[in-house]
């Protein structure tokens, strides 16, 4: 159990404090808190104050410490600049805040009447607060469910006239080995692979000449008209780049996880380039966190960031010409992605996976058109869960 420490050194009378004195929180690293106050009903010893606290001494303390709970009192807090890190109530901010003032009686009958109604103000508060809890969680749940049902081919009916995706994956291996033949690509990077369910009702992996029974990493069945397909088949190889002057740095915090978009960016001087800024990105492509995966640090890079670097601590994924850029981006948000590489996850301080992870883990591919009705699918009930 920790000492109380006793000071010797003299303490101005005015940083002690007295019994009815409302004791303000003044400086903190969280706007939430500042302002935050309370009266002292009783001192069992002599007490003061530290520099993060303000105090207020007043005869009309009831009233004051009613009216610094209220909208007119945090109005004018917000007002208030503070530095990046540490909002603060500095004495000479507080001396100029607007206080009405009315009969020193009605002061007594407006706290009356708040004692009586205060009570029923915080239960309905936690009330409400407990329902925002669980709007919330269904909010989640049910997005969850219908990225689930969407990447399992069970959001729209499958049309027989869409091209089946396995032609979608000869003409993706076609598309590699012309960039390979142009020097665009490396022959590493071309994968023949080609996952199927034999007559067994078995899945298989045929790779080259060797063919592999994966029936135990198979999660779930898919429609006849989609297959499964390993990252490194089907996404395009993630590309380097140094830059060259001043540019815009994608880190892993400039990721809105709630939103899932780049809402953070940082303007980096050529001068003073993170190791880590490596990452080429090109509009469309799929931010991917690999440090802590389960937080969700995934976005769709658009046209404002298409030319912006990012870090390595994400995958960034190039969809190629197998994915419609939403539809993957729906995929790698899905439970079964993110949840399924969070198992490969490794280390205590920066949990995070590897680019092998990303590039051997499986992915249903559904034909192109298909994607594209899901996605309009997925983004119509979205909308009406607003």
């Amino acid at each position: 159990m920790n000492d109380i420490v006793r000071v010797s050194t003299p303490i101005p009378d005015k940083l002690w404090v007295e019994e009815n004195d409302i004791v303000i929180c003044a400086r903190n690293g969280s706007k939430k808190l500042v302002g935050k106050s309370a009266i002292v009903d009783s001192l069992k010893e002599p007490m003061t104050f530290g520099a993060f606290m303000a105090i207020c001494k007043t005869p009309i303390f009831r009233y004051v410490y009613n009216f610094l709970q209220s909208e007119l009192f945090y109005a004018q807090l917000r007002g208030v600049s503070g530095t990046t890190t540490i909002n603060q109530l500095t004495q000479n901010n507080f001396n100029n805040f607007l206080i009405p003032i009315p009969p020193f009686g009605e002061q007594q009958r407006i706290d009356e009447r708040l004692q009586i109604i205060i009570p029923f103000v915080n239960k309905y508060s936690e009330s409400q607060e407990k329902l925002d809890v669980l709007n919330n969680s269904l909010y989640n749940s049910f997005r969850k469910s219908i990225l689930q049902e969407a990447i399992q081919g069970r959001l729209v009916p499958q049309d027989d006239s869409d091209e089946p995706s396995s032609v979608l994956l000869q003409r993706i291996r076609k598309e590699k080995l012309r960039l390979v033949k142009e020097g665009k690509l490396k022959k590493k990077d071309v994968v023949d692979s080609v996952i199927f369910k034999g007559d067994d009702n078995k899945y298989y992996e045929q790779i080259g000449k060797q063919c592999k029974d994966i029936t135990e990493e198979i999660p779930f069945d898919l429609p006849g008209s989609w297959i499964w397909t390993r990252g490194k088949i089907v996404f395009m190889p993630m590309e380097s780049t140094k830059p060259t002057s001043d540019f815009i740095y994608i880190d892993v915090d400039a990721v809105n996880n709630k939103l899932n978009i780049i809402d953070n960016p940082k303007k980096i001087s050529i001068d003073n380039v993170p190791s880590r800024a490596t990452r080429k990105m090109h509009q469309n492509d799929i931010l991917f966190s690999m440090v802590r995966p389960y937080l969700r640090n995934i976005a769709l890079v658009d046209d404002t960031y298409k030319s912006a670097i990012a870090s390595t601590g994400f995958y960034v994924i190039t969809p190629g010409i197998g994915y419609f850029p939403k539809f993957l981006f729906y995929l790698m948000l899905s439970n079964y992605v993110v949840d399924g590489l969070n198992t490969f996850m490794k280390g205590d301080n920066s949990p995070s996976i590897n680019n092998g992870h990303i590039e051997n883990y499986l992915y249903p591919l559904p034909p192109i058109k298909e994607q594209q009705r899901i996605v309009a699918q997925i983004e119509k009930l979205f909308e009406q869960l607003k």
